[in-house]
């Protein structure tokens, strides 16, 4: 209590970090935030007079300024002319100013415009506000990709952004949402126009940034798209197989710009500086050299972050940097505690948004666990005597520090990156000790020079490239190296709040058991967190177990998936099926990783039995390559019918799963209790087939358990339907053959199948325009209940084979 009382930053930076994280769940108004502030604020003065001065005494009042803070910033209250009251899904062009970094997505600019009018279909043009999300298709079609500040018109679908509705997922729309954007519009080539082109010194920044990466491109290298990455943070420019390489061997945080790019720049430019400073001896003399080299280190930073762009995150790097050199500056060298305070409360008023970011996490947490772990540690790192240490105990110090260093981070970070990406990478331990300083020593500062003089000389510039690239080979050969290991990555269940807090108590306690006094009560607690830790995840699994046949219809936009969830028996363990894997067209966009698994890994599931696909077509296999990779399948069922991807029959290749084909006349499947029958197709060889036959070539099942039973009807249309009309009987699910289309869900297969409940899964403002008005009418005659994944999101069925239960996870919720 002490040693925080000496420290009233960290205090003041922790409380007013917790209000703004509470303000998140407490979604209080401005003004009744303010009066919370009002009310700490008097206490506070009270307490002052009556002379009882205590620093804990204000942590209320700095909580409640950080509630305050966050409803201000993040209040929203949409006006009727608000861009929002437009996002329908239909076609609207809409005007106004480019305010965000343009960010290549694969083939496409994603950036934010400042709406200022929007077209009405009755009046032209009228005004309008608030801020859309652009995605810009058919970027190199483009001669000149768009500016900060330019003037632009755009025309495509406007909607309104929202998640996809399942347990487990990414925010994206609160995520969105802190930056003031409710929608979004899709924009194809061709339908872009700009205006006029802005000026300022943002808008120049972008025209330097674009030239640099036209200079980077015309150089041909082998790596240009990683030095990007690192110099500019373009990370789209960075190849998908790349960006995988990195992420399983924990080096992802390398390609995106953060505290630790811009600190190797600082570090650097302070030793240039003050090696330059120090060979004067009437200005060693006559100034303090470091404190001179600090405050000129400061130019490398800002124009480092300048040739980026400042986007948020860079912004939020150069501020975090920026306040540390600062507090090192002011003489606070010794307290990295204080200084962390001081940097998380200059990056909290740069960028608001900073505390749901997870590079700030990342960034403060990893700091943070370095100064708590590695400081304690600090006499295994060198013998007393420093004079008289060889080279190789030199050496030996040095890697010690750098494993430590890597391990505290690894191990201060592991709640976010399992959170955040369901995965632990123990390879970055070891990984991060010979490449982080491969691209922040190498890498970094060669292609940093080669920019600063492209003014002077193209060919010394293009040298420094190519130096620049040959490291970077260097470093891309290391990840895939750490990489290709086995266990380099371990996918991983989430935590929950109190296994986080479990985690975090046994973490600090680590120095503690250094320590003899404390050792045995801090051994104590050490060892019971972890207890706690492992029970935490049987539980976790055994609560996976279900009593009861479970069915999940699966929100994956305009595609299918449904998981199966089979009660064990006596003789068998439960057993999970995955119909289909939902897919979009888009290449940089892993449907099985981003939304199918995140929902396997929050119910506690880690394994399945059985792939099932429909039939080969994007919207339905795109995501099951990394469900078959990844969650260890014994076997694959489809019809053999038309033409897997490659990537479906490199998973199949390398994961040693056994394929199976499926359809009319196979025997019917017991999966424990449930039986599983195959009504279509016939079975054939070969794979020459075109659209509509792939689609009526549908693996057609009919899932009974109990008295109750599913039937998935893949993408069917009316004429597979009335051959199939015999084998079909009432059932109390159906899973609308070919999201609602016009093409099928007959009258006559509808009056036949006689569903109690009818499951769409279709996309929020598809383009498809699905599901169609009259088999909506057609089902809904017919008695059965509608049920939209664009609008419930995740749809469960639960039923003990007597009765029938269903629920949905979200409502009003579909996919931008």
């Amino acid at each position: 209590m002490d040693q925080l009382r000496k420290r009233p930053i960290v205090l003041v930076a922790a409380a007013v970090l917790l209000g703004v994280v509470l303000e998140s769940y407490l979604k209080l108004s401005p003004t009744t935030s303010a009066a919370v502030v009002l009310f700490f604020a008097c206490l506070s003065v009270y307490v002052y007079l009556k002379k009882y001065h205590h620093v804990f005494i204000s942590i209320p009042l700095f909580i409640a300024f950080g509630v305050l803070y966050s409803s201000v910033i993040f209040s929203f209250t949409p006006k009727s002319e608000h861009v929002l009251s437009y996002a329908d899904g239909e076609y609207k062009a809409i005007e106004g100013v480019v305010k965000t970094l343009p960010a290549v997505k694969g083939e496409a600019f994603r950036f934010i415009i400042d709406v200022s009018a929007i077209e009405d279909d009755s009046s032209g043009f009228k005004g309008s506000s608030g801020f859309v999300l652009v995605n810009l298709r058919g970027v190199r079609e483009l001669k000149e990709p768009p500016r900060i500040k330019d003037v632009i018109r755009v025309y495509g679908r406007l909607k309104e952004v929202k998640n996809f509705g399942n347990p487990g997922e990414y925010d994206y729309q609160s995520s969105l949402g802190r930056l003031g954007v409710f929608a979004s519009i899709s924009v194809s080539e061709g339908r872009y126009y700009s205006l006029r082109k802005g000026s300022g010194l943002l808008n120049t920044l972008n025209k330097a940034r674009h030239s640099i990466s036209a200079r980077i491109d015309d150089a041909q290298l082998k790596n240009g798209g990683l030095i990007k990455a690192l110099l500019l943070g373009e990370k789209g420019a960075v190849p998908f197989e790349m960006r995988e390489g990195f992420i399983r061997a924990g080096g992802a945080h390398l390609l995106a710009i953060s505290g630790l790019h811009v600190g190797f720049i600082a570090w650097l430019s302070y030793l240039c500086f003050s090696w330059c400073l120090r060979r004067s001896t009437t200005f060693s003399l006559a100034y303090d050299v470091r404190i001179t080299a600090l405050i000129l280190s400061l130019i490398p930073i800002l124009f480092y972050g300048a040739i980026a762009g400042y986007p948020v995150s860079t912004q939020r790097a150069v501020a975090m940097v920026m306040a540390f050199v600062l507090s090192i500056g002011i003489g606070r060298v010794r307290d990295i505690y204080s200084a962390i305070g001081f940097a998380a409360l200059v990056v909290m008023i740069v960028s608001p948004v900073s505390p749901w970011e997870v590079s700030f996490l990342l960034s403060f947490s990893a700091v943070f666990s370095i100064a708590w772990l590695v400081v304690p540690l600090k006499g295994m790192f060198a013998s007393i005597d420093v004079e008289e240490r060889s080279v190789l105990s030199k050496i030996s110090g040095g890697v010690k520090v750098g494993f430590f260093v890597s391990l505290a981070a690894t191990l201060g970070t592991a709640p976010i990156t399992i959170n955040t990406f369901n995965m632990f990478t123990p390879s970055s331990v070891i990984s991060n000790i010979i490449t982080v300083p491969v691209a922040g020593l190498l890498v970094l500062p060669s292609a940093f020079i080669a920019v600063i003089l492209m003014p002077v000389s193209t060919v010394v510039s293009n040298a420094l490239l190519n130096v620049s690239d040959v490291f970077a080979s260097v470093l891309v050969g290391l990840m895939e190296f750490f990489s290709s290991a086995e266990y380099s990555s371990i996918w991983m269940l989430k935590l929950s709040g109190y296994e986080v807090v479990i985690y975090y108590v046994g973490f600090l306690s680590i120095p503690f058991v250094l320590k003899k006094k404390s050792r045995p009560i801090a051994l104590t607690l050490f060892i019971s967190c972890v207890v706690l830790l492992i029970a935490a995840d049987i539980y976790k699994t055994q609560r996976s177990i279900p009593d009861k046949l479970r069915v999940t219809f699966i929100s994956v936009g305009q595609g299918d998936a449904a998981l199966i969830e089979v009660p064990p028996t006596r003789d068998e363990p439960v057993k999970r099926l995955l119909i289909d894997g939902g897919g979009f067209f888009s290449t940089d966009f892993d449907i099985g990783r981003s939304v199918v698994a995140p929902l396997l890994w929050k119910k506690g599931i880690r394994n399945l039995d059985y792939v099932i696909l429909s039939h080969p077509q994007i919207d339905h296999m795109g995501g099951l390559a990394f469900m078959i990779d990844n969650f260890d399948p014994d076997e694959f069922w489809w019809s053999g019918i038309g033409e897997l991807s490659n990537e479906m029959k490199e998973a199949i290749n390398t994961s040693g799963v056994r394929s199976i084909k499926k359809g009319l006349g196979s025997e019917v499947t017991s999966v424990n209790e449930l039986q599983v029958e195959y009504l279509w197709p016939e079975l054939r060889e070969g794979s020459d087939y075109d659209t509509k036959e792939v689609n009526d070539s549908s693996l057609v099942m009919r899932l009974s358990y109990g008295e109750k039973s599913f039937l998935f009807t893949g993408d069917i249309g009316r004429k597979v339907e009335a051959m199939i009309m015999d084998s079909v009987n009432a059932v109390d699910v159906l899973k609308v053959a070919h999201h609602g289309s016009a093409t099928s869900s007959s009258e006559e297969f509808i009056r036949k199948v006689k569903p109690d409940y009818a499951v769409f899964s279709i996309g929020y403002a598809n383009r498809f325009n699905h599901p169609n008005e009259r088999v909506v009418i057609t089902i809904r005659s017919g008695g059965a209940k509608l049920l939209y994944t664009s609008i419930d999101g995740a749809i469960t069925f639960e039923t003990d084979g007597i009765e029938i239960r269903q629920s949905t996870d979200l409502t009003n919720v579909g996919v931008f």
